[in-house]
Formats: C-alpha cells, sequence, structure tokens
C-alpha cells in the first residue's frame, strides 16, 4: 500500500484508533525487537559486593582456622546445626584452598558483577554454593570427614556465564572466544573428576554448583533483547533449579544419621 494512503488512512482516525493502530503493530512486531540495553558496563563501576564478599571470607577464614566451629561434618547427623550448611561456604582447609577460590571470585566475579550488578552475583554465590553443600551432603560415602568451602558457588559464578551466553548470545562481544574458554574449562574439569578423582575433593558439589550457576543464571542475568525461546528457557531452568534444591533437601534429611 502506497505510504501516501496510509498516511491519509491514519489522519482520519481519532486519537484513540491511533493509538490502539501503534498498539497493534508494536504485538505484531517479533520478540526480538524488545531490547533492554544493559547500562552496568561503566569503567567507573566498582565492584563493591565481590570486594565486600572477598574480604568477609578472608577474615572468616581466619578467625574460623583453629576452631573449625564453622564446617560441615559428613555424613550429616540431625542435630547438626542447619547453618553449618552455609558457615561452610565460607571456611577452606588451608590458605592454598582459599586462594585458589579468591582468585575464581576476584576476577570472573568482578567482571560478572560489572555486567549483571552485585545482586545477581550474591545470588548466584549462595544459592550454587548451598546446592553444592547439600549435593555433598547425600552423597552415600560413610567415611567421617569435614567438609568446607566456597568451589561450588564460585563454579556457579563461571556456569552463570553460560547462562548469560544463553540468553545474550548475539549481543556479546568476543562470544566464541567466551564460549571457547567456557568449553575448555568445562571439560577439562570434568576429565579431572572422571579419570582422577581424589577422596579429599568434594566431586559432587563442584558439579552440582556450576550446574545450579547456570540455571540461577540463565533465571537472573540482564536479558539485553528478549526473543521467543527464550522464556521459555527460562521456566525451564526454574523448574530444574527448585528441583534440585528440593531433591536435595530431601534427600539429605532422609540420609542424616539420628543420634542415638
Amino acid at each position: 500500500m502506497d505510504a501516501d494512503v496510509i498516511e491519509a488512512v491514519k489522519n482520519s482516525l481519532s486519537p484513540r484508533s491511533i493509538f490502539k493502530h501503534e498498539q497493534l503493530k508494536k504485538e505484531d512486531m517479533p520478540l526480538r525487537n524488545y531490547c533492554f540495553p544493559s547500562s552496568m558496563w561503566n569503567r567507573y563501576y566498582v565492584p563493591v559486593q565481590t570486594i565486600l564478599l572477598s574480604f568477609c571470607i578472608l577474615f572468616i577464614f581466619y578467625a574460623d582456622m583453629t576452631t573449625r566451629d564453622l564446617a560441615l561434618s559428613l555424613p550429616p547427623r540431625q542435630t547438626d546445626p542447619w547453618w553449618t550448611y552455609l558457615t561452610s561456604i565460607t571456611v577452606h582447609h588451608n590458605a592454598w584452598h582459599l586462594w585458589q577460590n579468591m582468585l575464581i571470585l576476584l576476577i570472573p566475579g568482578t567482571i560478572f558483577e560489572t555486567m549483571h550488578g552485585g545482586f545477581t552475583l550474591q545470588g548466584v554465590f549462595w544459592v550454587s554454593g548451598i546446592t553444592g553443600t547439600l549435593a555433598e551432603a547425600t552423597c552415600s560415602d560413610t567415611r567421617s570427614r569435614i567438609y568446607m568451602g566456597m568451589s561450588p558457588a564460585v563454579l556457579g559464578i563461571i556456569g552463570a556465564y553460560l547462562g548469560h551466553l544463553a540468553l545474550n548470545w548475539n549481543e556479546t562481544r568476543f562470544r566464541l572466544t567466551v564460549a571457547a574458554a567456557l568449553t575448555i574449562y568445562t571439560g577439562t574439569s570434568i576429565a579431572v573428576y572422571t579419570n582422577k578423582p581424589q577422596y579429599n575433593i568434594a566431586h559432587l558439589s563442584h558439579v552440582a554448583g556450576f550446574t545450579q550457576g547456570v540455571y540461577v543464571g540463565i533465571l537472573a542475568v540482564h536479558n539485553e533483547c528478549l526473543e521467543r525461546g527464550e522464556r521459555v528457557l527460562r521456566v525451564i531452568a526454574f523448574f530444574l533449579s527448585s528441583a534440585g534444591i528440593i531433591l536435595t533437601v530431601f534427600r539429605v534429611g532422609d540420609n542424616a544419621i539420628r543420634d542415638v
């Protein structure tokens, strides 16, 4: 239809009809056009949450180094304090264990917070960490041991990058490089865990934390442009994330040792 004819028809409509016409046009547009550019990429942005989290973990590590009261005893007992499932994330076996995790927290964590904000970082960190801790407590290993460390939490941040790529593939710069790095890291970790399992490494918690990080990342990261399949992807991620937490909680309760 000629543009002049369209303009003449619009001029003959009332303002209310024109508004309705524009709304219908907007609804007919593909969802790809609904974009919400992020303002987080600011060179003056300071990753406050990452810095505060790092200082808190450092303080707790050195304060609890001798007592280990904040660590989680495995296999779990019904009389164990519930808060050890949370505090065990903040303590570590030794300084080397601590600084390995701190390196992941400070570098990828800073970038992630700059992209998606401090509250998103905290959500990914704690949900992934708690899920990993619960998953390790479901292990059928009956040997007495102490569980501690934020490895599942920081691996959850790595997993959340996959969630970011899933939602913002076309909007991510250097996406192929980032995807290749994540693939190599994930593949190497799986190969090490599969071929050379070590007793002093909580492999199940690492896998659970990373997987939960992917789900929470899909739910929580900033979505630059809304596409049709991404709503379905987020619904699937929500159910998988919730199911993982619920199943591990019930499994821990069933496996907990009764104190006579």
